[in-house]
């Protein structure tokens, strides 16, 4: 499993362009640098918690989070993901969990090693810490107390970077860690930021033939039934009785009258564009709206502000359920390895599912515990993982080794 290579394309617009990539391994060294070490076009997907500022020192010099200010982590952290936009694939999602820091909260790093972590009780952690960080972690620049609004900057340069934001998803936790703080309310969510690089379609799919194609098709100036065909207009009623002659129909408000009303048709293109790879998310319906679907939306003898009548049961499905929602509740999941931070497998499973292919290649610049690689290969995707502290490797190995082979899907 470990270290296969395989060919992979550069993008939806060079199909015929195929290249050797090593997948399904972790890289160990600085995510900038190893990134620069990779091929343009060759990730599918991108997903990773970086490092939060001012939080914790893992002991490797020249790590991301321990810079003076936060504007200056800010511009390594993007610099980092101007190296994934030139990665990803066109049709790729990127996907960044990140976290806020107080200013001035005095919440230093604890920098002990990863073998001796669990031999010291938090008394003696803190006095390290003291020794270590005499001085709060503070930007001068704010008020001591202050939220740094971490995740609203580096959103904010993205978007200047040439990003694209689809969505501020809050993750919810319902077993937060508790706070001692008594002056402010408990911090119980953080940020995942879904971007993408492309507005403009990359690849169209044909609802009748299934057919996927990167040059743009002719649409309704193409083949019937082949690029288009017929869909007509307006409600039937060819069953209804009415007294309204048929000179007066279009006059009336009457919906019996409609009979005589000449419905008209149009040319629908067959396919539908695409600016990136995304598979469409649902979630059950609660029972207070699976219940309103049995009501129309408005009255039998008015129109809303479709001028359409009320119809019962619209285009609900009850089976799917709904488009998923932005505020996921997932509880945060511990892991016996030592490590600071784990992904739960959950938050990372519908980005996978949403924003990479089946057969696609997951990146996590920074991979950690190995939560990206296990999620990946049980979902059927390969994945390439960049970790800077290299005691971390052989824990995240044996994590992903751990799933069964069974779990597996076959990848095209």
């Amino acid at each position: 499993m470990y270290g296969e290579r395989r060919y992979f394309e550069t993008g939806a617009a060079n199909l015929h362009d195929k290249r050797v990539m090593k997948i399904n391994t972790i890289l160990h060294g600085d995510a900038l640098t190893e990134l620069k070490k990779l091929d343009d076009a060759c990730i599918d997907m991108c997903i990773t918690s970086p490092p939060y500022w001012g939080l914790r020192d893992y002991g490797v010099d020249g790590q991301l989070g321990l810079e003076p200010t936060f504007e200056e982590y800010i511009s390594k952290l993007c610099d980092i993901f101007n190296e994934v936009n030139r990665v990803l694939k066109d049709t790729g999602t990127c996907w960044v969990n990140i976290g806020d820091t107080y200013s001035g909260s005095g919440c230093g790093s604890w920098n002990v090693p990863i073998e001796q972590k669990g031999k010291h009780n938090r008394k003696t952690l803190q006095q390290e810490e003291k020794e270590l960080y005499p001085e709060p972690r503070r930007d001068l620049t704010l008020p001591a107390k202050c939220l740094c609004c971490i995740p609203d900057r580096f959103k904010i340069e993205m978007i200047n970077r040439g990003w694209i934001l689809r969505n501020t998803i809050i993750w919810e936790k319902p077993n937060c860690m508790p706070s001692s703080a008594k002056d402010r309310f408990t911090v119980d969510f953080e940020y995942l930021f879904f971007f993408v690089k492309s507005n403009d379609p990359q690849y169209w799919t044909n609802s009748k033939t299934g057919r996927v194609v990167t040059k743009k098709p002719l649409g309704t100036k193409g083949t019937k039934g082949v690029d288009w065909d017929w869909q007509k207009i307006g409600n039937d009623y060819s069953g209804s009785n009415t007294k309204i002659p048929i000179e007066k129909s279009e006059m009336s408000a009457s919906p019996r009258a409609r009979v005589y009303r000449i419905k008209k048709q149009k040319k629908v293109s067959l396919w539908t564009g695409h600016d990136y790879w995304f598979e469409q998310q649902f979630e059950i319906y609660q029972e207070s709206s699976i219940e309103r679907m049995n009501y129309p939306r408005y009255s039998e003898t008015s129109k809303g502000m479709s001028q359409e009548y009320a119809v019962v049961n619209p285009d609900y499905n009850k089976q799917l359920g709904r488009n998923k929602r932005c505020v996921w509740h997932i509880p945060t999941q511990s892991c016996s390895e030592a490590h600071f931070a784990v992904f739960p497998e959950a938050l990372i499973e519908t980005p996978i599912k949403a924003g990479c292919p089946p057969g696609g290649v997951v990146l996590d610049p920074f991979i950690g515990s190995g939560t990206t690689g296990v999620v990946a290969r049980k979902l059927g995707r390969d994945f390439i993982g960049i970790e800077l502290q290299k005691e971390y490797i052989p824990m995240a190995h044996k994590r992903i080794m751990a799933v069964p082979e069974s779990l597996f899907k076959e990848t095209p």
